[in-house]
């Protein structure tokens, strides 16, 4: 796969060492004025943790299955992966709180759309 660290969008975090955001903002600004984050969009943030090998999607728009597509596709091209490869990852895809009004989604790893066991979004 890919070196998604060094590729020059992913950003670190820098209050969290060891994590860093593919895409979406960190939601903070450094001192200099600068607000880091990784590849720009509103739809979705994607972090991965050093520590664990876990990636962390989280879903920010509706409608949900449109911004996993996005998500999923934007993955899979900035680690070169194949689907096998993706549905392998140590993964969680989850719904934004502030999306999921009546709780359907709370805690659950709806995945990816194309791997076993994975939910689906409206």
């Amino acid at each position: 796969m890919e070196d998604f660290l060094h590729n020059g969008e992913t950003v670190p975090d820098t209050v969290n060492p060891g994590r860093y955001y593919l895409a979406g903002s960190i939601g903070y600004c450094l001192a200099d004025g600068t607000c880091p984050s990784g590849y720009k969009t509103s739809d979705f943030t994607i972090t991965y943790s050093a520590s664990t090998g876990v990636f962390n999607v989280t879903l920010l728009t509706n409608p949900l299955s449109t911004a996993r597509e996005e998500a999923q596709t934007f993955l899979t091209s900035r680690l070169g992966a194949t689907q096998n490869q993706m549905c392998n990852l140590l993964y969680y895809v989850w719904v934004s709180p502030l999306l999921d009004t009546t709780g359907i989604y709370g805690g659950v790893n709806v995945g990816w759309s194309f791997c076993p066991g994975e939910t689906t979004l409206p």
